[in-house]
């Protein structure tokens, strides 16, 4: 069976809060906010500040994965370091950081809840048992927005909870990447389509008892760039859940030959 690690990584939690600082709430941390900002602005002439605050953070991944995430914080420059613990003693980043684990308690109460559900339900889908691999999870403050694979070991989490088991819903759907790539499954738009339909949408109505398609509690579920590949894939998709015998990685090689649609992520 599958395990998941959940953690918090400070360093990409700072990272991503210096980044995605504008989604947070200010009208309830107006204080905080302000006094962060006037920290910030205090290495707008540092080159190693844009280190932290940048739009590619492929610095960060590669630190995320080499450094941070092995307790090798002594490869960090001294500048650079300076600056993410004057982060880390900010009011905003240590009420960010406690909301942040009260976050991560609660998602691991969740999976753990339905670990057993989605192991049968994906073992069904897939049509094999599932390997026994371990993911690391980083979690991020809920407010920042983030779900994305960074590695073969990693992936990143935290979100509002839209609807119910929105948690487990999501965390099982960056587990599909990790799980396609094992099987060899391309990264692309149609095997993208095919784990929102497998997560996004059977799961969810599964779990809950009930829901439609693509929508949940009046909003729209998925990517809107997604919808149209995914409603081509539906009447396959559906005929493909009433097989005994499945194969998920036949039926994406199946789905390939069918659907029609510019070959990219």
């Amino acid at each position: 069976m599958i395990k998941l690690n959940f953690q918090i990584n400070k360093y990409y939690l700072a990272f991503t809060l210096v980044n995605k600082i504008d989604y947070l709430d200010k009208a309830t941390k107006k204080q905080e906010m302000n006094a962060f900002t006037k920290l910030l602005l205090k290495y707008k002439d540092n080159p190693y500040f844009y280190l932290i605050l940048t739009k590619n953070p492929n610095y960060t991944q590669w630190g995320l994965e080499n450094i941070y995430s092995l307790n090798r914080t002594s490869k960090i420059p001294f500048e650079l370091q300076n600056i993410y613990l004057n982060i880390f003693h900010s009011r905003l980043f240590k009420g960010i950081l406690k909301e942040t684990v009260e976050y991560k308690n609660l998602i691991k109460c969740e999976w753990k809840e339905n670990l057993i559900f989605v192991k049968n339900y994906l073992e069904e889908i897939i049509g094999f048992n599932l390997p026994p691999l371990t993911y690391n999870i980083i979690i991020v403050h809920p407010l920042l927005r983030s779900g994305k694979v960074i590695s073969k070991e990693f992936f990143i989490f935290g979100h509002p909870a839209e609807w119910s088991n929105y948690n487990t819903v999501y965390l099982t759907h960056e587990l599909l990447h990790l799980l396609f790539d094992y099987y060899k499954i391309p990264e692309n738009k149609i095997s993208h389509a095919l784990i929102e339909l497998i997560s996004d949408n059977e799961l969810r109505i599964r779990l809950n008892k009930g829901g439609r398609y693509f929508y949940s509690e009046g909003k729209k579920v998925g990517h809107p760039f997604l919808k149209k590949i995914e409603k081509q894939m539906l009447p396959y998709w559906l005929n493909y859940l009433k097989r005994k015998q499945k194969n998920i990685i036949y039926f994406y090689k199946q789905l390939e030959k069918i659907i029609k649609v510019e070959n990219s992520v």
